[in-house]
């Protein structure tokens, strides 16, 4: 099975795939081994700036070939959900900082375009809840609600 991302060999009931972790990265490859710990044993040796060789071990006996499409699949699937964490993240965190309530300026966490355009209805609802949570009381007799002045 040749691929310029990597190459799996099997010799004795043992696969040897060597990856460049260039294309994937090592995070990727570390989450798509993690996902199959309970089924194989993973030995990572060389050099993670050009050339990865990860022996693979059964823990069960099996067919080592089926494993190569299951390690693909994961590689795929990683480096997906790096890909889609990597996109969303600053819109995450800029969630988690208003749930916090850390910063209230939207427009200084992200300055990449997508998700400055995704930012400007939010900062618009933001604007509408910060008018509606702030009322008129000329005589001053609105008292907020808290634990103390709930009745047993």
């Amino acid at each position: 099975m040749e691929n310029k991302a990597y190459n799996i060999k099997i010799e004795d009931g043992i696969a040897y795939v060597t990856i460049k972790p260039q294309i994937y990265g090592m995070k990727v490859i570390l989450t798509a081994c993690y996902a199959l710990l309970q089924y194989y044993y993973f030995h990572i040796e060389g050099d993670p700036e050009t050339e990865l060789t990860i022996r693979i071990i059964p823990q069960q006996k099996e067919d080592i070939t089926k494993f190569a499409n299951e390690f693909e699949n994961e590689l795929i699937k990683s480096a997906f959900y790096k890909k889609q964490h990597d996109e969303t993240l600053g819109i995450k965190t800029l969630m988690m900082k208003r749930i916090l309530a850390i910063d209230d300026d939207l427009g200084e966490v992200s300055t990449d375009k997508s998700q400055t355009e995704i930012l400007e209805p939010v900062k618009e609802i933001m604007s509408i809840k910060k008018k509606e949570d702030s009322f008129d009381d000329p005589e001053g007799i609105a008292v907020p609600w808290g634990k103390n002045d709930a009745k047993n």
